[in-house]
């Protein structure tokens, strides 16, 4: 499982409503940032609250055996995007 908090702040220090603003997260294996492996909705659909969280194993049999990392980032409504989150690694 992987957890976290929605930006507050765009890159530019503005401020950022995460209900408001926020579309969805790219999340991104072995730091390929050229696609990602899967988009989150940045709202939950049925309850309206944020989503903070992606169940990894979703994702079936896009990891290495061995070393992998994934990171991910966020788009706004209006298609402003992120910097990448750093990587997070961990062996299968």
């Amino acid at each position: 499982m992987m957890n976290w908090n929605p930006p507050t702040t765009y890159t530019d220090g503005t401020p950022l409503d995460p209900h408001r603003d926020l579309d969805f997260y790219e999340i991104f294996i072995n730091q390929d940032l050229t696609s990602p492996v899967a988009q989150v909705s940045a709202i939950n659909s049925t309850t309206g609250a944020l989503v903070t969280s992606f169940d990894l194993a979703t994702l079936g049999a896009v990891f290495d055996s061995g070393s992998n990392s994934i990171s991910m980032r966020a788009v706004s409504r209006t298609g402003e995007v992120s910097d990448p989150s750093a990587p997070a690694f961990f062996s299968l």
